[in-house]
């Protein structure tokens, strides 16, 4: 116990798991030409669709909301007071 949390072992652990499931994700993306972004927002939409993903003066919209375009784009962007959730 002494030894592990002197050297931080575990931590150290942890944060190789996560690099190497961030290498293999990134990887599969590539393989399948996926990286762009555009192709996460679609993949978040379809996992998540009626979880929030944008506050916009006092309204909140949905990922299915925003790729339906149900929101209007150039005011929600240009305004300081969006919040984007992901």
């Amino acid at each position: 116990m002494y030894v592990g949390s002197k050297l931080a072992i575990p931590r150290d652990a942890k944060l190789g798991k996560g690099l190497i499931s961030a290498k293999l994700g990134y990887r599969s993306y590539e393989k399948n030409d996926t990286i762009n972004i555009s192709y996460r927002f679609e993949e978040t939409c379809k996992k998540h669709p009626n979880r929030e993903a944008l506050i916009f003066e006092g309204k909140s919209y949905t990922f299915q909301d925003i790729q339906r375009g149900r929101c209007s784009r150039s005011d929600v962007l240009s305004s300081p007071s969006t919040s984007i959730r992901f």
